[in-house]
């Protein structure tokens, strides 16, 4: 039972004899089985019994390492590829550190540096690292781009944010300010780095549908995961010792299922009707708690696709990857006479009409509504569009 749940097959438990749970369990046992891998952290990192010695690398020994990753998220270029595990472990706790160190209405759930690696080391484990897409570094690409975004509006300061970085003001921001409270940014922060733990790397007409109604499957897996690891750390997280738990913890799941692009038309129509409220009120209007949901949503959603905004270079890396999941789960359908999508068959579709139409078609909406929101993130528009543009090159070679 522990060997289904590890390998991504918990489905199996609870309705073995259904086909698609039985499609879904052999797809992930043969791969893993065949590729003999362990999802753990790497033999040369540090256990979490010894973190002190991990700590004292950056404290002692790289100083300068530790400046560089500083800079490193507060920058679009980031590109957590770039990175080896150490690195990611440490962005993560920069960008948490900082936080709740900025944000001292968080004391009650701020953790000792020792304990918040040992918790970001739990997050990663809980991550099939061998996914080509969907593991622990497009989780840190997801969480450094809300980071970025809530510097941007000037939500988080960070005294690594460039000088010379021109953001517009926005004639809302106090208002979007306001109305995202220190416990929000947690959530956001916090969600971006749970949101796909134990995905399985392979996606199927899922047989964990029955177990969540047959909504945001996958993705209420992920919150359900994620929050006990979250129990783990925090063995007094609840609503008598933290009277905001709640409402944490409904934000928290509110923005790890909004990345459940089977019901992206919804959110996106939320985030436009936000939009129009404030090109016409210049605020939002209504019910304070539902805004706040939706901008949380808005944010999240964009930071999980935001690959394709960052610079070509890195956005081209991360299409390959994600191609090359899908190809992986096509070649093992293929080879055990599942029929399978045309994405998920090996050549069939090209890379730049892959990128093309998800960029056209999903990305460049949901930016556009993004950047009337927040005008300091519209240069992700343009980003888009010149990503598209050579696309577009690419594809007429």
């Amino acid at each position: 039972m522990l060997r289904c749940i590890e390998i991504g097959a918990s489905d199996f438990i609870l309705k073995p004899f259904r086909e698609s749970v039985l499609k879904t369990m052999f797809l992930n046992v043969y791969r893993h089985k065949s590729q003999n891998i362990n999802h753990t952290i790497p033999n040369d990192l540090p256990k979490v019994t010894n973190i002190s010695q991990f700590q004292g690398r950056y404290k002692n020994e790289n100083c300068e390492r530790l400046s560089f990753l500083n800079q490193f998220v507060c920058d679009w270029n980031f590109s957590p590829l770039e990175l080896d595990e150490r690195d990611l472990v440490q962005c993560v706790f920069i960008m948490l550190d900082q936080t709740f160190t900025q944000l001292p209405e968080l004391n009650s759930l701020r953790m000792e540096k020792d304990a918040m690696y040992d918790f970001i080391f739990d997050v990663y484990n809980s991550y099939h690292n061998s996914n080509p897409y969907h593991n622990f570094k497009h989780a840190v690409d997801v969480m450094q781009t809300i980071w970025y975004c809530l510097c941007s509006i000037r939500v988080l300061k960070t005294s690594w944010w460039p000088l010379n970085l021109d953001i517009p003001d926005s004639l809302h921001e106090e208002h979007i300010k306001n109305l995202l409270r220190p416990i929000d940014v947690l959530a956001l922060l916090m969600a971006s780095l749970g949101h796909d733990v134990g995905h399985p790397g392979i996606t199927t007409a899922t047989p964990l549908a029955e177990l969540y109604n047959d909504k945001s499957v996958l993705e209420s897996y992920h919150a359900m995961v994620f929050f006990n690891i979250l129990r783990k750390h925090y063995s007094n997280l609840d609503t008598k010792t933290y009277p905001d738990y709640k409402d944490f913890r409904r934000i928290v799941v509110h923005n790890i299922l909004c990345t459940d692009m089977g019901f992206h038309q919804d959110y996106l129509d939320d985030i436009q009707t936000a939009t129009n409220k404030m090109a016409t009120y210049g605020h939002l209007t209504g019910d304070k708690d539902a805004e706040r949901l939706v901008l949380c949503s808005a944010i999240m959603k964009c930071a999980d696709i935001s690959n394709c905004t960052r610079p070509f270079s890195h956005a081209k890396d991360w299409a390959i990857l994600l191609a090359d999941e899908f190809s992986i789960q096509g070649d093992l359908e293929k080879e055990l006479g599942i029929p399978s999508i045309a994405i998920n068959e090996r050549g069939k579709v090209s890379l730049p009409d892959f990128q093309l139409y998800f960029m056209k078609n999903v990305a460049l909406d949901l930016y556009t509504s993004f950047g009337d929101l927040f005008p300091q993130m519209k240069f992700c528009v343009d980003n888009i569009a010149n990503n598209i543009t050579t696309w577009e090159e690419i594809k007429q070679k």
